[in-house]
């Protein structure tokens, strides 16, 4: 009875965390696209500028707005876009986390392991669901974990990135996007492999990246939450803890 109770207060639970995740995503969702309004919004405010700060001085205000619009079509985009991949992914490891927390209150198997972050969490979730792999865009959410790393640690650069090999087979065969897109040509630049001058080939992401993968992302929250429910009868899991 008691084994049954447990399986009953742990589909709850996922539950609850399904729907509040979703909640989530979706706010997250609204905000990645309207945060690229940011860049019409501050032009609009530099245009108005000009005759405040340099009165009748054609050449200053031409000075001006090549600086300005240099920084907002593309300083500007390129910022936001990185700092919506790592929100994103630091919403969805939280995510991963507390499902992680959540079986583990209920499991025998406490998470340990010499791994950190979220590769951590999901080779707990691996020992203790073993289909795990077979869900609908884990392929996507592996990729989206080297995409972010990349960004975050090297700027995109890849010379100094170790897995570099993988980044460039991710961009060329378009596994950051679901099938569905991959011929869709307004998709297929959304991320890319472009040459610097000063550091040779870099990763650089435009905004719709996050906005995909945060889609992608709150889908595989909902799809890991609705099979643990479906599988508790099957005993997939060792709720025996207490």
């Amino acid at each position: 009875m008691a084994n049954q109770n447990s399986k009953k207060d742990i589909r709850k639970l996922l539950d609850e965390f399904n729907k509040s995740s979703s909640i989530e995503f979706n706010y997250l969702l609204d905000y990645i696209w309207k945060s690229k309004g940011l860049i019409d919004y501050e032009w609009e405010i530099e245009k108005k500028k000009l005759k405040h700060y340099f009165g009748n001085d054609i050449e200053m205000k031409m000075l001006r707005m090549t600086r300005e619009r240099h920084k907002l079509f593309n300083i500007f985009p390129e910022s936001i876009a990185k700092a919506n991949v790592f929100l994103t992914f630091s919403i969805f490891e939280t995510k991963i986390m507390g499902i992680c927390r959540l079986i583990e209150g209920y499991s025998s198997n406490p998470i340990n392991g010499h791994r950190t972050g979220i590769r951590k969490y999901l080779t707990y979730m691996q020992s203790e669901f073993k289909d795990i792999e077979k869900i609908r865009n884990w392929r996507l959410i592996n990729n989206f974990i080297h995409i972010r790393n990349c960004l975050m640690h090297t700027n995109g650069f890849l010379r100094y990135q170790k897995n570099s090999k993988v980044i460039k087979d991710i961009v060329k065969q378009k596994n950051f996007l679901p099938p569905p897109l991959v011929e869709n040509i307004s998709y297929n630049n959304e991320i890319q492999i472009v040459n610097s001058p000063q550091y040779g080939e870099r990763l650089l992401i435009d905004n719709n990246y996050p906005f995909n993968i945060s889609a992608i992302a709150r889908d595989f929250i909902q799809d890991v939450c609705c099979t643990l429910i479906n599988n508790y009868d099957n005993n997939l899991f060792s709720i025996n803890k207490k």
